[in-house]
């Protein structure tokens, strides 16, 4: 139901640091609605315009995860503190946090100006192993204004009863509530990347590839394709994936388009202060025709990108 009408209103004290008015609507002839709104000035509205590489102050991101073995979720978070570029990703085992400090000094030699920040890390009975997208401008393998991600191999342990976790991980500026678009389209690309165990062409490693989103405001909802290979020598190609879901009041979330031949899921969010960029976690499932039986196939891993 479609209602039209007025507003009006004003802004109080100094700086507009608060406002109020009234409102009035109907949708014809059969209802109508009128009321009033105050409210004061929201520093999250502000903060969303900041890009990444200007953050000043620490800051805790709630990340988009895919994990091996295959399930996406989006309760881990990633502490940064810009001053002394200390990481402490919070990984989630069992119902508790895990913390790992990831320090600037725990940086591979050579590796602090490149596009992926490489790092390694021992604490105690567990390691660290992994590497972060680079915020920095120029970033050869994408630049991203409000989006980062990264990937990180846990390991509990040591020996055969040693537990090996791999996550690949979106996070950024998240574009609040208020300022995700409810009319209008928007078509964006980026890049994927991730890993595999794909019994059907005998291979397990890591995949990468490109991404896109198509987000229908109005409806609240998108559509988004991946198109993965191996990364090997010659890379080969596993194949073209579609998702589809639904634009939440912040974030969204869906599955693969093609169930029952496909499974899986994806969560992820919308960047910057317009929903310039977005970021998700996906995982995907299927079988391959084999003598006597089938072959599982299973992918997991995260999309970024921003507006065409």
């Amino acid at each position: 139901m479609i209602y039209t009408g007025t507003f009006s209103g004003k802004f109080y004290g100094p700086g507009a640091a608060e406002t109020g008015g009234t409102f009035f609507a109907s949708n014809g002839p059969d209802a109508m609605l009128t009321g009033y709104f105050v409210g004061d000035r929201d520093p999250g509205l502000i903060d969303a315009s900041l890009p990444l590489a200007a953050y000043t102050d620490p800051a805790t991101f709630v990340l988009n995860s895919a994990h091996d073995p295959v399930y996406v979720d989006s309760n881990e978070e990633l502490d940064f503190d810009p001053d002394t570029g200390q990481l402490v990703y919070k990984e989630v085992v069992g119902s508790a946090f895990v913390p790992f400090t990831i320090k600037a000094s725990d940086i591979v030699a050579g590796t602090a100006d490149d596009d992926r920040v490489y790092y390694e890390t021992n604490q105690g009975d567990r390691q660290l192993s992994g590497w972060v997208h680079n915020i920095a401008p120029g970033n050869g393998e994408i630049e991203l204004t409000y989006t980062s991600f990264a990937a990180f191999r846990t390991t509990y342990g040591s020996g055969p009863g040693s537990q090996q976790n791999d996550n690949f991980i979106t996070f950024g500026n998240a574009t609040p509530s208020a300022l995700i678009p409810r009319t209008g389209s928007a078509s964006y690309s980026g890049i994927a990347l991730g890993g595999a165990e794909l019994a059907g062409i005998g291979y397990d490693g890591t995949v990468h590839g490109t991404s896109d989103l198509t987000a229908n405001f109005n409806a609240a909802s998108f559509t988004s394709k991946l198109v993965l290979f191996t990364d090997e020598m010659t890379p080969r190609s596993i194949g073209t994936f579609l998702f589809n879901g639904n634009i939440y009041e912040s974030g969204f979330g869906g599955n693969v388009s093609e169930y029952p031949t496909y499974s899986g899921q994806m969560v992820g969010d919308f960047y910057g202060p317009h929903a310039d960029e977005y970021g998700y976690a996906w995982t995907v499932n299927y079988y391959t025709s084999a003598p006597g039986g089938a072959l599982g196939n299973t992918l997991y891993g995260i999309a970024v990108g921003k507006k065409d």
